[in-house]
């Protein structure tokens, strides 16, 4: 029984943390990722769903879990909501991360939140 279950473990951590994230080509995975992508993220017109993605992504990657994703955000009420969720299943955490749809402002309950620049 021990050797199935080293095998499985194996697998697993070899393969990584395996959460069901759509579009996983545009997905930002490490620190090194996110200057180039906070590089197309203007504030100037609004943001718009792309710089909301890699905000809550970014966010996600450095102040969050290193395993799991920040599901694609939605707007409701000038506010882009982002469910966050971690582990192997992808469970979700309560609450969201939520960016200022016009300033980019950035944060999630009991963590760091980031406000607009002047």
């Amino acid at each position: 029984m021990r050797t199935p279950l080293a095998i499985l473990l194996t697998v697993m951590v070899a393969t990584g943390c395996a959460g069901p994230a759509p579009d996983n080509d545009s997905i930002i995975r490490s620190d090194a990722e996110i200057k180039p992508a906070f590089a197309r993220v203007s504030a100037e017109k609004g943001i718009g769903y792309a710089e909301a993605k890699v905000l809550t992504e970014a966010y996600f990657v450095v102040f969050m879990s290193g395993c799991g994703f920040a599901e694609g955000p939605t707007l409701k009420q000038g506010v882009w909501r982002s469910k966050a969720r971690v582990g192997f299943a992808g469970d979700p955490l309560p609450g969201a991360i939520e960016v200022n749809a016009k300033t980019g402002a950035i944060g999630y309950q009991r963590c760091h939140a980031f406000p607009k620049r002047r």
